[in-house]
């Protein structure tokens, strides 16, 4: 490997390392009730990852679930569903449409239409999304 291919490899694990203490302490503000603050963190986190990483990267996906989740709770229910579904293709695409991480995303969709008061619209999901969660949810014992 040549010195500079080991040094972007080496910024590459810096970037992840910081986009993951980004997305940790976004968190913890979530966990505190401090939506404004966990939202900037993820933001932050999101363009470095985008940037470093490519914007089809799972660590792009985790973060827009993460930013999906804290919009739910700010109350600003489109804003949820974009990032939710902008994070749907591309998990589905790295992790497979029957991973636990895929259907975790589908769970936080539903959940959001509950939120919204469409407790029976659930999201439009089509038959074979529902077949798909529910495999994978049988899988981790939510099935």
């Amino acid at each position: 490997m040549s010195a500079t291919a080991a040094q972007s490899q080496h910024d590459q694990q810096d970037e992840r390392r910081r986009v993951v203490s980004l997305a940790e302490a976004a968190d913890l503000h979530l966990q505190q009730g401090r939506y404004d603050e966990a939202e900037s963190l993820l933001n932050e986190a999101l363009a470095i990852a985008a940037d470093a990483f490519g914007k089809d990267d799972l660590a792009v996906a985790t973060l827009l679930n993460n930013l999906g989740v804290v919009h739910k709770y700010q109350g600003r229910f489109a804003e949820a569903v974009r990032a939710y579904r902008r994070a749907l293709p591309i998990m589905v695409s790295v992790l497979g449409p029957e991973h636990t991480e895929v259907a975790t995303l589908y769970h936080n969709l539903g959940r959001l239409e509950h939120a919204r008061g469409r407790v029976c619209s659930a999201g439009g999901y089509q038959p074979s999304d529902h077949d798909r969660f529910g495999r994978a949810a049988d899988a981790v014992g939510g099935g």
